[in-house]
Protein backbone atom coordinates (compact mmCIF):
# COMPACT_ATOMS: atom_id res chain seq x y z
CA UNK A 1 0.00 0.00 0.00
CA UNK A 2 2.63 2.76 -1.07
CA UNK A 3 1.62 6.03 -2.53
CA UNK A 4 3.62 8.34 -4.13
CA UNK A 5 3.94 12.09 -3.84
CA UNK A 6 3.69 14.07 -7.01
CA UNK A 7 5.30 17.00 -5.84
CA UNK A 8 8.90 17.41 -7.23
CA UNK A 9 10.81 20.28 -6.41
CA UNK A 10 14.13 20.69 -8.54
CA UNK A 11 16.63 22.54 -6.81
CA UNK A 12 20.52 23.16 -8.04
CA UNK A 13 23.94 24.38 -6.90
CA UNK A 14 24.51 28.01 -6.75
CA UNK A 15 27.51 27.84 -9.13
CA UNK A 16 24.63 26.94 -12.04
CA UNK A 17 21.98 29.77 -11.67
CA UNK A 18 23.11 31.32 -14.87
CA UNK A 19 21.74 28.63 -17.15
CA UNK A 20 21.54 28.53 -21.02
CA UNK A 21 17.87 29.41 -22.36
CA UNK A 22 15.36 26.65 -21.93
CA UNK A 23 17.33 24.91 -18.93
CA UNK A 24 15.07 25.03 -16.81
CA UNK A 25 12.41 23.58 -19.42
CA UNK A 26 14.19 20.92 -19.92
CA UNK A 27 15.06 20.22 -16.26
CA UNK A 28 11.09 20.48 -15.65
CA UNK A 29 10.76 17.97 -18.24
CA UNK A 30 13.15 15.49 -16.78
CA UNK A 31 11.32 16.66 -13.39
CA UNK A 32 7.90 15.48 -14.57
CA UNK A 33 8.43 12.98 -17.63
CA UNK A 34 11.46 10.98 -16.79
CA UNK A 35 11.71 10.53 -13.63
CA UNK A 36 8.28 8.40 -13.32
CA UNK A 37 10.78 5.73 -13.86
CA UNK A 38 12.11 5.95 -10.37
CA UNK A 39 10.88 4.14 -7.60
CA UNK A 40 11.87 3.67 -3.59
CA UNK A 41 13.00 0.50 -2.71
CA UNK A 42 12.64 -1.08 0.75
CA UNK A 43 12.34 -4.18 3.20
CA UNK A 44 10.48 -5.13 5.75
CA UNK A 45 11.22 -5.50 9.77
CA UNK A 46 8.43 -6.53 12.10
CA UNK A 47 6.01 -5.08 9.72
CA UNK A 48 7.87 -1.72 9.46
CA UNK A 49 9.16 -0.34 6.18
CA UNK A 50 13.11 0.51 6.48
CA UNK A 51 14.07 2.54 2.91
CA UNK A 52 16.70 0.73 1.38
CA UNK A 53 17.37 3.07 -1.54
CA UNK A 54 16.30 3.92 -5.28
CA UNK A 55 16.07 2.21 -8.40
CA UNK A 56 14.90 2.67 -11.87
CA UNK A 57 13.53 0.54 -14.68
CA UNK A 58 14.55 0.41 -17.91
CA UNK A 59 12.42 -1.19 -21.30
CA UNK A 60 15.00 -2.16 -24.45
CA UNK A 61 11.59 -3.14 -26.36
CA UNK A 62 11.33 -6.53 -25.51
CA UNK A 63 12.47 -7.24 -22.28
CA UNK A 64 12.63 -5.04 -18.72
CA UNK A 65 15.29 -4.29 -15.98
CA UNK A 66 15.45 -2.95 -12.66
CA UNK A 67 19.01 -0.97 -12.09
CA UNK A 68 20.15 0.10 -8.79
CA UNK A 69 23.55 0.51 -7.10
CA UNK A 70 24.93 -2.93 -5.94
CA UNK A 71 24.81 -2.16 -2.61
CA UNK A 72 21.09 -1.22 -2.81
CA UNK A 73 20.43 -4.54 -3.47
CA UNK A 74 22.92 -6.51 -1.68
CA UNK A 75 20.68 -5.56 1.51
CA UNK A 76 18.65 -8.44 0.96
CA UNK A 77 21.23 -10.07 3.69
CA UNK A 78 18.21 -7.73 5.91
CA UNK A 79 15.06 -8.94 3.75
CA UNK A 80 13.60 -9.00 0.74
CA UNK A 81 13.47 -6.02 -1.12
CA UNK A 82 10.52 -4.71 -2.27
CA UNK A 83 9.08 -1.92 -4.46
CA UNK A 84 5.34 -0.69 -5.11
CA UNK A 85 3.63 -2.08 -8.29
CA UNK A 86 -0.24 -1.33 -9.93
CA UNK A 87 -3.26 -1.02 -7.46
CA UNK A 88 -1.73 -1.25 -3.92
CA UNK A 89 0.45 -3.72 -3.89
CA UNK A 90 4.54 -4.55 -3.80
CA UNK A 91 6.39 -6.66 -5.42
CA UNK A 92 9.83 -8.48 -3.86
CA UNK A 93 12.97 -8.50 -5.80
CA UNK A 94 13.65 -12.06 -5.91
CA UNK A 95 14.59 -12.42 -9.98
CA UNK A 96 18.07 -12.72 -11.41
CA UNK A 97 21.17 -10.26 -10.79
CA UNK A 98 24.01 -9.06 -11.86
CA UNK A 99 26.04 -7.23 -9.67
CA UNK A 100 29.51 -5.89 -10.45
CA UNK A 101 32.35 -7.42 -8.28
CA UNK A 102 33.59 -6.30 -5.03
CA UNK A 103 31.96 -5.85 -2.04
CA UNK A 104 30.80 -2.00 -0.31
CA UNK A 105 33.85 0.65 -0.73
CA UNK A 106 36.09 -1.66 -2.72
CA UNK A 107 33.04 -1.86 -5.46
CA UNK A 108 33.90 0.91 -7.50
CA UNK A 109 31.09 0.36 -9.70
CA UNK A 110 28.99 -0.70 -7.64
CA UNK A 111 26.06 -1.46 -10.40
CA UNK A 112 23.26 -4.00 -9.66
CA UNK A 113 20.72 -5.14 -12.67
CA UNK A 114 17.73 -7.55 -12.30
CA UNK A 115 15.56 -8.35 -14.98
CA UNK A 116 12.08 -8.09 -14.22
CA UNK A 117 9.87 -9.84 -16.17
CA UNK A 118 6.02 -8.56 -16.30
CA UNK A 119 6.61 -5.30 -15.03
CA UNK A 120 3.16 -3.37 -14.19
CA UNK A 121 3.87 -0.45 -12.41
CA UNK A 122 1.61 1.78 -10.55
CA UNK A 123 0.80 4.74 -13.17
CA UNK A 124 2.00 7.53 -13.28
CA UNK A 125 5.51 5.22 -13.12
CA UNK A 126 7.06 3.98 -16.55
CA UNK A 127 9.96 2.77 -17.54
CA UNK A 128 12.34 4.79 -19.34
CA UNK A 129 13.38 3.36 -23.12
CA UNK A 130 17.30 2.32 -23.45
CA UNK A 131 17.16 4.52 -26.46
CA UNK A 132 17.44 7.69 -23.83
CA UNK A 133 20.96 5.93 -22.47
CA UNK A 134 24.38 7.81 -24.04
CA UNK A 135 26.89 5.93 -22.42
CA UNK A 136 30.22 8.22 -21.96
CA UNK A 137 28.56 10.84 -22.24
CA UNK A 138 30.18 14.68 -21.88
CA UNK A 139 28.72 16.78 -23.89
CA UNK A 140 26.80 18.98 -21.62
CA UNK A 141 27.08 21.05 -18.07
CA UNK A 142 24.47 20.51 -15.63
CA UNK A 143 23.37 17.03 -14.47
CA UNK A 144 20.56 16.46 -12.80
CA UNK A 145 19.67 13.42 -10.59
CA UNK A 146 16.03 13.09 -8.76
CA UNK A 147 15.13 10.05 -6.55
CA UNK A 148 13.36 9.38 -2.64
CA UNK A 149 15.52 10.42 0.06
CA UNK A 150 15.15 8.41 2.73
CA UNK A 151 14.35 11.42 5.63
CA UNK A 152 11.06 11.83 3.57
CA UNK A 153 9.28 8.41 3.58
CA UNK A 154 8.00 6.24 5.76
CA UNK A 155 4.50 4.80 7.21
CA UNK A 156 1.48 7.08 7.39
CA UNK A 157 0.88 7.03 11.06
CA UNK A 158 -3.05 7.31 10.11
CA UNK A 159 -3.15 4.24 7.70
CA UNK A 160 -1.12 1.27 6.71
CA UNK A 161 0.18 3.19 3.82
CA UNK A 162 3.83 3.87 2.90
CA UNK A 163 4.18 7.67 1.81
CA UNK A 164 7.48 9.16 -0.41
CA UNK A 165 8.70 12.21 -1.31
CA UNK A 166 10.74 12.74 -4.54
CA UNK A 167 13.21 15.51 -5.14
CA UNK A 168 15.09 16.36 -8.07
CA UNK A 169 18.58 18.54 -7.85
CA UNK A 170 20.89 19.52 -10.22
CA UNK A 171 25.06 20.46 -10.24
CA UNK A 172 27.67 20.84 -12.65
CA UNK A 173 30.36 18.75 -13.32
CA UNK A 174 33.25 18.58 -11.15
CA UNK A 175 36.95 19.18 -11.95
CA UNK A 176 39.28 16.61 -13.24
CA UNK A 177 40.93 17.15 -10.08
CA UNK A 178 38.56 16.15 -7.79
CA UNK A 179 38.55 12.53 -9.76
CA UNK A 180 41.96 11.76 -8.60
CA UNK A 181 40.17 12.63 -5.05
CA UNK A 182 38.02 10.42 -5.30
CA UNK A 183 39.69 7.67 -6.65
CA UNK A 184 37.77 6.95 -9.78
CA UNK A 185 38.39 7.40 -14.04
CA UNK A 186 36.88 9.88 -16.11
CA UNK A 187 35.93 6.76 -18.14
CA UNK A 188 33.38 5.16 -15.85
CA UNK A 189 32.73 7.56 -13.34
CA UNK A 190 30.89 11.15 -13.13
CA UNK A 191 31.35 13.64 -10.68
CA UNK A 192 28.66 16.48 -9.78
CA UNK A 193 29.48 18.85 -7.75
CA UNK A 194 27.30 19.34 -5.01
CA UNK A 195 26.71 21.52 -1.82
CA UNK A 196 23.73 21.42 -0.09
CA UNK A 197 24.62 24.56 1.75
CA UNK A 198 23.80 26.12 -1.10
CA UNK A 199 21.08 24.92 -3.13
CA UNK A 200 18.81 27.34 -5.31
CA UNK A 201 15.25 26.74 -5.81
CA UNK A 202 14.92 26.74 -9.73
CA UNK A 203 12.05 29.11 -10.08
CA UNK A 204 11.66 32.15 -11.99
CA UNK A 205 15.05 34.38 -13.14
CA UNK A 206 15.87 35.06 -9.61
CA UNK A 207 16.01 31.44 -7.45
CA UNK A 208 16.29 31.65 -3.89
CA UNK A 209 18.42 29.66 -1.03
CA UNK A 210 15.88 26.76 -0.04
CA UNK A 211 16.93 24.14 2.30
CA UNK A 212 16.82 20.34 0.54
CA UNK A 213 17.13 17.25 2.58
CA UNK A 214 20.16 15.36 2.51
CA UNK A 215 20.07 12.99 -0.53
CA UNK A 216 21.17 10.47 1.58
CA UNK A 217 19.04 6.83 0.36
CA UNK A 218 19.29 8.42 -3.11
CA UNK A 219 22.02 5.72 -4.24
CA UNK A 220 20.82 4.18 -7.45
CA UNK A 221 18.62 6.85 -8.71
CA UNK A 222 19.42 7.71 -12.48
CA UNK A 223 21.98 10.71 -13.32
CA UNK A 224 20.99 12.87 -16.71
CA UNK A 225 23.31 15.10 -18.09
CA UNK A 226 21.46 18.10 -20.45
CA UNK A 227 23.56 17.75 -23.78
CA UNK A 228 24.17 20.84 -25.55
CA UNK A 229 21.26 22.22 -27.15
CA UNK A 230 19.39 24.13 -28.20
CA UNK A 231 17.90 23.49 -26.24
CA UNK A 232 19.17 21.39 -23.87
CA UNK A 233 18.42 17.40 -24.54
CA UNK A 234 18.15 15.23 -21.44
CA UNK A 235 20.44 12.10 -21.58
CA UNK A 236 20.65 9.42 -18.82
CA UNK A 237 24.42 9.00 -18.60
CA UNK A 238 24.67 6.95 -14.87
CA UNK A 239 23.75 5.37 -11.97
CA UNK A 240 24.30 7.64 -8.39
CA UNK A 241 26.19 5.13 -6.02
CA UNK A 242 27.59 7.72 -3.62
CA UNK A 243 27.05 11.15 -1.85
CA UNK A 244 30.51 12.13 -0.64
CA UNK A 245 29.32 15.03 1.89
CA UNK A 246 33.12 16.34 3.14
CA UNK A 247 34.03 16.67 -0.82
CA UNK A 248 30.76 18.14 -1.93
CA UNK A 249 30.86 15.48 -5.08
CA UNK A 250 27.94 13.23 -5.98
CA UNK A 251 29.52 9.83 -7.61
CA UNK A 252 27.75 8.13 -10.35
CA UNK A 253 29.19 5.67 -12.08
CA UNK A 254 28.92 5.63 -16.13
CA UNK A 255 25.06 3.96 -17.54
CA UNK A 256 27.76 1.97 -20.07
CA UNK A 257 28.43 -0.38 -17.16
CA UNK A 258 24.62 -1.16 -16.89
CA UNK A 259 24.46 -1.57 -20.65
CA UNK A 260 27.10 -4.51 -20.50
CA UNK A 261 25.26 -5.80 -17.30
CA UNK A 262 21.85 -5.66 -19.36
CA UNK A 263 23.80 -7.58 -22.54
CA UNK A 264 25.51 -10.34 -20.05
CA UNK A 265 22.33 -10.77 -18.26
CA UNK A 266 20.53 -11.55 -21.53
CA UNK A 267 23.31 -13.38 -22.61
CA UNK A 268 23.22 -15.71 -19.93
CA UNK A 269 19.54 -15.87 -20.06
CA UNK A 270 19.35 -16.64 -23.94
CA UNK A 271 22.11 -19.55 -23.17
CA UNK A 272 20.36 -21.24 -20.29
CA UNK A 273 17.21 -20.89 -22.56
CA UNK A 274 18.83 -23.26 -25.42
CA UNK A 275 20.22 -25.75 -22.92
CA UNK A 276 16.90 -25.85 -21.63
CA UNK A 277 15.47 -26.34 -25.38
CA UNK A 278 18.01 -29.08 -26.02
CA UNK A 279 17.12 -31.10 -22.69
Amino acid sequence: MAAFCQKRPIGESMSSVSLPPGTLESLQRINTDFLRCVVPLFWMKRGVAIHAGCGFFIDDGSRQYLVSAAHVLEQTHQGTLFFGIEGRQYRSIVEPQMLTGGKGLHDTLDIGVVRVPDLRLRPPAAPVSISMLGPNRRDGDLYTFGGFPSSKGGRKASRAELVYQSYCYAGVPAMPGAYVAVGVSESTHHLITFNKRSIAKGVGSEPSIQTFPDPKGMSGSPVWLLANGPPPRPVLVGVLTRWMKREHVIVATDIGVVLEAIRRLSTTEESEAMQTDAA
